[in-house]
C-alpha cells in the first residue's frame, strides 16, 4: 500500500479544497483521466458508502463518475481514496445573492439531516437552511420544505410558505433507506409516542405515567389553542398508558398541533416574529427543566439540548438577513 505522497507524485496541480469530519478533497489532474477529484474518507459510516454507491449506479449524467479506488497510508492511517470526476460549478449560496433568474415558480426542499439524527444538534446546519430559504424567498419564488417537523418552526422567519410533515417519523425525517422494502416485525415494534407542543417534545406515553405519579401531568396537558380529541383521553384520570391512545392518535394529534403551530408561528413583523421564537423555545426549555428534575425525558425527541441549537440558529440568520426580511416583510 503506497502512502499519499507518493499517490500525489503520480499527478499534477494537487491542492486541497475541502476538509470536514468525514472526509479530505484535493483536486488534481490526472494523465489519463484528466481533471479529477480525490476523496479521502476518515471513517466509512453509512452517508460515506451511500455516496459512494450513488456515483457508481446513478444514470444521471449530473453525478460525476468514480474513475477508480485504492486504500492509501493518509496521516498514518489506512484510508479509502476514491478518484472521481472533477465537475466544475458554483455554490447555490452565490447564485442566489447575485439574483440569478430562474425559469421556476417555486422549489421543493428536502435535507438529509447530518449524522442520521432526528433533531438536529448543529446550529450552523439550521442556520443554513434558513439562509437558502431566505435567499430563494427574496427572489419571488415560493418554497416548500419536505420531511420536516417542529424543529423547522423557526422557516417562519424566512416566509417559508410550507413545510411538508407526515404521519409516520419517517416522513419528518430524510432517511434514503426507508425508501427501501420494510420488514413487517419493524413495523410492530413502533412505540406510541405523544408530542408535548409547549416542551417541543415528544414522549412515549409510559412517561405520561410518570409526570401522573408525580402530580405534574397537566404540565404535559395539550394547550387549549391544540385541544383536540385524539389526545384528550390520556388527559381524563385513567392511566395514560391504559388508555386507548393508538398509533393513530399520536400521527393526528402530532399533525393537528403541528399545523396549528405552523399558523401561529408567522407574526405581522419580523421582529414580532423572532421574538415568538426566542420566547417559545424559552418556554419549552422552563418545562423540559422541570420535567426532567422528574427524570420524564423524550429520549432522541427530547427538545432539551436542542433549544440551544435552534436559539443560536435565528441568531445567526438574525445578524445576516434580519435587515433585510425586516424591511421587506
Amino acid at each position: 500500500m503506497r502512502d499519499f505522497d507518493s499517490l500525489k507524485a503520480t499527478l499534477t496541480n494537487v491542492s486541497q479544497i475541502a476538509r470536514g469530519g468525514q472526509k479530505v478533497v484535493y483536486s488534481a489532474t490526472h494523465p489519463t483521466y484528466g481533471n479529477i477529484v480525490l476523496k479521502l474518507f476518515f471513517k466509512m459510516d453509512a452517508r460515506s458508502q451511500r455516496e459512494i454507491e450513488i456515483s457508481e449506479n446513478s444514470d444521471f449524467g449530473c453525478v460525476p463518475t468514480i474513475y477508480e479506488t485504492e486504500h492509501v497510508i493518509y496521516e498514518g492511517a489506512d484510508t479509502l481514496c476514491i478518484f472521481q470526476q472533477r465537475v466544475d460549478g458554483e455554490e447555490l449560496r452565490k447564485r442566489i445573492e447575485r439574483g440569478d433568474y430562474w425559469d421556476i415558480d417555486g422549489v421543493y426542499i428536502v435535507c438529509e439531516h447530518p449524522e442520521r439524527h432526528y433533531l438536529v444538534d448543529r446550529p450552523i446546519w439550521i442556520a443554513n437552511l434558513l439562509s437558502l430559504v431566505a435567499g430563494i424567498k427574496r427572489l419571488g419564488k415560493e418554497v416548500i420544505v419536505g420531511y420536516a417537523n417542529h424543529q423547522m418552526l423557526p422557516l417562519a422567519l424566512a416566509k417559508c410558505d410550507a413545510i411538508a410533515a407526515g404521519n409516520f417519523l419517517n416522513v419528518r425525517w430524510f432517511q434514503p433507506e426507508h425508501f427501501e422494502t420494510t420488514d413487517k416485525d419493524e413495523q410492530s415494534r413502533r412505540t406510541t409516542w405523544y408530542y408535548c407542543p409547549q416542551a417541543l417534545s415528544e414522549f412515549k406515553v409510559t412517561y405520561l405515567d410518570v409526570a401522573k405519579r408525580a402530580g405534574i401531568l397537566a404540565t404535559m396537558a395539550t394547550p387549549a389553542p391544540m385541544e383536540n380529541k385524539y389526545s384528550r383521553i390520556l388527559f381524563g384520570g385513567a392511566t395514560p398508558s391504559l388508555t386507548n391512545y393508538k398509533e393513530g392518535d399520536s400521527f393526528k394529534h402530532y399533525l393537528h398541533c403541528l399545523r396549528i403551530q405552523c399558523e401561529l408561528a408567522s407574526k405581522s413583523t419580523y421582529d414580532e416574529t423572532r421574538n415568538a421564537q426566542f420566547a417559545q423555545l424559552e418556554t419549552a426549555a422552563r418545562i423540559l427543566n422541570g420535567l426532567h428534575n422528574e427524570r420524564i425525558k423524550g429520549q432522541d425527541r427530547d427538545f432539551g439540548e436542542i433549544a440551544d441549537v435552534n436559539e443560536a440558529a435565528i441568531q445567526i440568520f438574525d445578524k445576516e438577513f434580519g435587515f433585510a426580511m425586516a424591511q421587506e416583510w
